[in-house]
């Protein structure tokens, strides 16, 4: 059906965005070594990631809905349908690492002043 190609869709277009947050969260510095471009644009990037984590949890919350409406009507998945569990999995981890990041700089930011 259509209503599932759409949905197929936003599941692959959020787990795309969300996974390249990941990468670059993990590749975000603070440290006071690598210079104060990097560790600005590091905490920017943390700011702006604290914003997309609730819009992200309510889109994943919608996506997961529609995937229980689709199964409640039977509907047959095909095999490279990406299942919403894994983006929930996914959210857990950039939540978990972001969190890690807010804490380190939190920790820095004395140092960073």
């Amino acid at each position: 059906s259509s209503f599932a190609s759409v949905l197929s869709q936003c599941i692959h277009n959020i787990h795309e965005s969300m996974e390249g947050a990941k990468q670059k969260l993990e590749s975000a510095s603070l440290e006071g070594s690598s210079g104060t471009e990097s560790i600005v644009l590091g905490v920017t990037f943390i700011q702006e990631m604290k914003l997309r984590m609730t819009p992200w949890a309510a889109e994943i919350a919608r996506l997961e809905a529609s995937e229980r409406l689709l199964r409640r009507q039977r509907y047959h998945f095909r095999g490279d349908w990406m299942e919403s569990a894994i983006l929930v999995g996914l959210f857990a981890q950039v939540q978990q690492l972001l969190n890690r990041r807010i804490q380190t700089m939190e920790k820095q930011f004395p140092l960073l002043q």
